[in-house]
């Protein structure tokens, strides 16, 4: 479903990933979450990489640009000298490499939104840092299989999703189609047409909870405006919204968490609205929906911005 043009309207999102290296101090790399800036533009360098305790300074390496052809690299210190960035594919005998790119003696970045690859992880699944190939000061840990197929469904896209889209885009027309709901609901409210708020209401609990649809007015329709996943899902298969966090790695996302209770809320408001029998009656819950939208269309950005920059690969000593 296509997003709307109404109030509740949410933009479309420039998908991005990140991979965050954290670099000790005797020049050994780990990953860490972090909290970088948008990716794939050269302009995320003002972002200041993670501390992680008792493991020194801190680097961060980011895959960048809507398909991850970009990369980016901050070191914490300076270069101690001319340090190339490779990109390595482990799987093949011997392992296949490709210099992206050198961090000059003194320098601390190194950054190129699009490297001429096209997705990165399609073809390679390691990163090196240092002077020399075979003597390389950095090192990553091989990006796994099961790793690359969460960041595919999380941020490129999936072929078992509506439109073989990702879920934080198929999330974002979702949130998108709640609110253009909440506005139709809002709307009979306005034309005291009791029948149409409870109607609306209906919809809107099953766009939240996605498929079986449920008919909550009572006029033996069960009637679903959006996709069969939903925001929230149900006890036993889970929506978008868990989805996304689970796809994750297990990063805190403090607005993906006020935004599921704040979903739910508006859930148990639309619950009473379908059950209401007047327009006075409804006044009360097309309220709370209301806010509730509201609230929803300012958490979600928040979402997909923190999602990109919490994907995160285990880098491991050399």
């Amino acid at each position: 479903m296509p997003p709307s043009s109404q109030s509740h309207r949410i933009g479309p999102i420039v998908l991005v990933a990140s991979l965050i290296a954290v670099v000790m101090a005797a020049g050994v790399w780990r990953l860490a979450d972090s909290d970088e800036g948008p990716a794939g533009q050269a302009d995320v360098v003002d972002v200041a990489p993670p501390q992680a305790e008792d493991q020194g300074p801190v680097s961060a390496a980011q895959l960048t640009g809507p398909e991850l052809e970009g990369i980016f690299v901050s070191l914490e210190e300076p270069a101690d000298e001319d340090w190339t960035v490779w990109l390595e594919t482990s799987g093949h005998y011997p392992a296949e490499h490709v210099s992206v790119g050198v961090i000059p003696a003194g320098q601390t970045t190194l950054a190129d939104p699009d490297l001429g690859l096209g997705t990165i992880i399609d073809r390679y699944d390691q990163v090196l840092v240092g002077q020399k190939l075979q003597e390389y000061e950095l090192s990553s840990a091989e990006l796994s299989e099961q790793r690359s197929a969460e960041i595919r469904r999380l941020i490129l896209g999936d072929h078992g999703l509506p439109g073989r889209q990702s879920l934080l885009t198929n999330a974002t027309d979702q949130v998108g189609t709640f609110g253009d709901h909440a506005d139709l609901l809002a709307e009979s409210l306005e034309k005291g047409d009791v029948a149409g708020v409870r109607l609306r209401a209906e919809q809107l609990v099953n766009i939240a909870r996605g498929q079986p649809a449920s008919d909550l007015d009572g006029d033996g329709l069960a009637e679903n405006p959006g996709q069969a996943i939903g925001l929230l899902g149900t006890s036993d298969r889970q929506g978008y919204l868990p989805q996304i966090e689970a796809g994750t790695n297990g990063l805190s996302i403090p607005a993906l968490d006020t935004l599921q209770e704040v979903t739910r809320d508006a859930v148990r408001a639309a619950r009473d609205c379908a059950d209401t029998q007047s327009v006075a009656d409804a006044s009360e819950c097309a309220g709370e929906i209301e806010q509730s939208a509201e609230q929803m269309d300012d958490l979600w950005p928040a979402v997909p911005d923190a999602a990109r920059r919490g994907v995160v690969l285990p880098l491991q000593r050399r």
